[in-house]
């Protein structure tokens, strides 16, 4: 199985990290052949 990361922006927010973390669920859900991860890049 493939794993594919999500990310938001750089110097993530509570905004992108909430979107990451709902993006990759909902990916993980439409798409079995992959896993999606959701990372964050940068401080909180």
């Amino acid at each position: 199985m493939e794993t594919v990361y999500i990310t938001g922006h750089k110097n993530p927010d509570l905004d992108s990290i909430c979107g990451v973390l709902g993006y990759a669920a909902l990916k993980s859900r439409l798409d079995k052949s992959r896993l999606y991860e959701p990372v964050r890049c940068g401080h909180l």
